[in-house]
């Protein structure tokens, strides 16, 4: 029974060994980060950018993210810790603003031990025109229909203020 639960703490506390070359830990059915998405999902010029690594794993990514230009490339480790394995959860990974464009996100991460890579996965994020910080305006119409709104109501006011038997304004 212990040799049991000690094999099932250990390919509980390895979900990354299948796609990562040069593993000790081959569990069936390891996860490992293959999936990349963004929030916000269509980011807006200027606006921060978070990358969402997916699955959920049970380890920590210590990242460094590099920019040049058009491609962005986000190398990392995946930590392998000691005793009871943390739940799966998704990794964050603050990217930054960006002008609008068409960038790419290259990922590649290692396993903590030596001489570890995984395998590289990538994706590409786009960024709207419009900038982050601006504020919708009306048209020339809806000015002039506002407007005209506006003198409407302050006419009836005073006339309404002339029935009341009160001083016009």
């Amino acid at each position: 029974m212990r040799t049991l639960l000690v094999l099932f703490f250990l390919l509980a506390a390895s979900p990354v060994g299948a796609q990562c070359v040069g593993s000790n830990f081959t569990p069936t059915g390891a996860l490992f980060p293959t999936q990349l998405s963004f929030e916000p999902a269509q980011p807006l010029a200027g606006q921060a950018v978070t990358a969402i690594i997916g699955p959920p794993i049970q380890e920590d990514i210590d990242y460094l993210v590099t920019r040049n230009a058009g491609t962005i490339l986000v190398t990392g480790s995946l930590n392998l810790f000691g005793g009871l394995p943390p739940p799966p959860h998704l990794n964050h990974v603050p990217l930054g603003a960006f002008a609008p464009g068409s960038y790419a996100i290259n990922l590649q991460f290692t396993y903590n031990d030596a001489g570890t890579t995984c395998t590289p996965f990538s994706g590409t994020l786009v960024v709207g025109g419009a900038s982050a910080n601006s504020v919708p305006t009306l048209g020339w119409p809806m000015r002039i229909a506002l407007l005209a709104c506006l003198v409407a109501m302050v006419g009836w006011g005073k006339q309404r203020g002339r029935r009341d038997g009160e001083e016009p304004i």
